[in-house]
């Protein structure tokens, strides 16, 4: 077996830390090397925003005119994401254009965030309640191609990695395209490798591997000092593109808004017709009962019958006031409450 590719071999695995496992946090310069790796990584921010714009939505019809700008920024850029071509660029370029992306979308999202905490526990219900019937076609559609393009990804790097350690077994790699593979399973394969090198070697190795470790933390932070000025003008490139597409959004978001609003009115008047039809039955029930003790009373005193019917419609006229009052109750109570809302995760 040739000590080079050994060597190198190791160094992958550790680079990696196992495919099946390499889209942490902290492995996004090395996901970038990979064309796969990069749609990954540009599917996961898509359905992220996807899932976040669904919620803003939601929400608009309960908050003011600047949430509404907010969102239909949201969706601009979502836009710019998913047009976004990861082909034919260098590794340095889709990093710098992908963490652009991500922040411009923190930004907008915590901007969103002021305006969603002041909703009421009414108001937070009704949006969980209509989130639970968001049509998820398009999320399901995204979480298909992130897993198609992960099963790549892994293969392409297990593919590679065999090569190197001269390990054959296709069937473990078959597993890893298909998504079945275990993280126990590729370990083990790479432990048998390990085991089998001579004591020395294996020290040589394991110097070799924290010496590698450490350059590549170094080429991180460097290649993160060299790209903090360009996410900073490819954010302003992002922000001129989406200002182009924002008001054009926003109409659209403003339409469906008034929509919505119609629908959240029609609901209340709904369960407000209810509540008052419950309280008109109740109040014919004590009626009729009334009218049976007025009629035993008209055989005791005649004199008695005249006041007996001024009084029933003045409580008639009390009742109709009660009714306006449990009307003007209701609608208040569809705005009381309060407690925090973030408007969706990540």
């Amino acid at each position: 077996m040739n000590y080079k590719a050994i060597l190198l071999a190791m160094v992958f695995v550790v680079a990696l830390a196992i495919p099946s496992f390499a889209f942490s946090e902290d492995k996004i310069y090395t996901n970038f090397t990979n064309t796969n790796g990069a749609e990954v990584r540009m599917l996961q921010l898509e359905k992220a925003m996807e899932k976040q714009i669904a919620i803003g939505e939601l929400a608009l019809p309960y908050l003011d005119e600047n949430a509404t700008s907010i969102i239909a920024e949201y969706k601009a850029l979502k836009e710019e994401v998913s047009a976004y071509d990861v082909n034919g660029k260098e590794p340095e370029f889709l990093v710098k254009d992908f963490l652009a992306f991500k922040e411009k979308a923190l930004e907008l999202k915590q901007e969103f965030k002021t305006y969603v905490k002041d909703l009421n526990s009414d108001e937070k219900e009704a949006i969980k309640d209509a989130f639970k019937e968001v049509d998820t076609t398009e999320l399901d559609e995204l979480d298909a191609e992130i897993k198609e393009h992960k099963n790549k990804y892994n293969y392409e790097v297990a593919s590679k990695l065999f090569a190197d350690l001269e390990i054959k077994n296709q069937s473990l790699l078959d597993e890893i395209a298909a998504g079945t593979a275990t993280y126990g399973e590729m370990r083990s394969e790479i432990a048998k490798m390990f085991g089998g090198l001579e004591k020395d070697l294996k020290k040589e190795l394991m110097w070799k591997i924290k010496e590698v470790k450490a350059k590549g933390q170094t080429y991180k932070e460097k290649v993160k000092k060299e790209i903090k000025e360009k996410i900073e003008t490819k954010k302003e490139e992002i922000k001129q593109k989406i200002e182009e597409k924002k008001e054009e959004l926003k109409k659209e978001l403003e339409q469906k808004i008034e929509q919505k609003k119609e629908e959240i009115k029609n609901k209340i008047e709904n369960k407000l017709e209810k509540w008052l039809g419950k309280d008109d039955e109740e109040s014919d029930s004590t009626e009729d009962s009334n009218a049976v003790e007025d009629s035993n009373m008209e055989i005791g005193d005649s004199s008695d019958d005249s006041n007996s019917i001024d009084s029933n419609v003045e409580v008639e006229i009390e009742d109709s006031d009660e009714d306006s009052n449990s009307v003007e109750d209701s609608n208040g109570s569809v705005g009381s409450g309060d407690s925090n809302m973030e408007g969706g995760s990540e």
